[in-house]
């Protein structure tokens, strides 16, 4: 039969318009963490203290072995070590947002920040896709 062969290349241009860095005590984080259980059987994230789970499905909850008080400390380390040279590529985009606050008061201020964002800078791939609809990244698929 025919032999058929197909060569695929993408090029990907990125070009990063908004950054958010969440600004966490290191302790609360290790709380956090060291708190942090998952249902097994639904994949589900629950934190003893700041989102608790149903009392019924308490002892099946399963702690991932790298959430130990040890291992946090470790990759808050890491972190704080390379933390600043990161954000240096970003310092025209980044808002820095508290994040010692309830889940939905997190959630509230980063829509406020990406809201802002693009009130200001636009959001570019509306303007592409305004003027290129045929273009994959614009195509609207729905179930």
């Amino acid at each position: 039969g025919a032999r058929h062969s197909c060569k695929w290349g993408v090029a990907v241009s990125c070009y990063v318009m908004f950054c958010y860095l969440l600004q966490v005590p290191a302790e609360l984080l290790v709380e956090r963490v060291v708190g942090r259980r998952m249902d097994p059987k639904t994949g589900a994230i629950y934190h003893l203290k700041y989102k608790p789970p149903p009392p019924e499905i308490m002892d099946s909850l399963v702690q991932r072995s790298d959430d130990t008080e040890e291992k946090c400390k470790t990759r808050l380390e890491t972190h704080f070590k390379n933390v600043d040279s990161v954000i240096g590529y970003y310092t025209n985009c980044l808002c820095e947002i508290e994040g010692n606050h309830s889940i939905d008061a997190v959630f509230s201020a980063i829509c406020t920040a990406v809201d802002a964002a693009k009130a200001k800078i636009g959001d570019p791939l509306e303007e592409f896709c305004a003027s290129n609809p045929e273009q994959l990244e614009c195509l609207v698929y729905e179930d």
